[in-house]
């Protein structure tokens, strides 16, 4: 697995990379997120899933699941976020 992780400094990370992982301590709350362009590889109207894993001292939560092909991805149990592909917007 090629797997880098990624600290708060927003400096790019590996684009074949399979994890992003950020550390935080029990005792603090924060936000994570990342960002990344997306190139003409998906095509509009597809869907790109990014599947989640949180891992807590009591146990893990994992939104992994991606859904078939026109399946209602509120029927599965722990579904993927994901993002849909839209035509790009025009830039000035």
């Amino acid at each position: 697995m090629n797997a880098r992780k990624l600290a708060r400094t927003r400096r790019p990370v590996n684009p074949r990379g399979s994890l992003v992982a950020y550390e935080l301590l029990d005792a603090h709350f924060d936000q994570f997120s990342f960002r990344g362009k997306m190139t003409d590889t998906f095509a509009v109207g597809s869907t790109v899933y990014f599947p989640v894993v949180q891992e807590c001292a009591n146990g893990a939560e994992r939104w992994i699941e991606i859904p078939a092909e026109g399946q209602d991805p509120h029927e599965l149990e722990g579904p993927a976020p994901g993002v849909e592909i839209t035509e790009p917007g025009h830039s000035h």
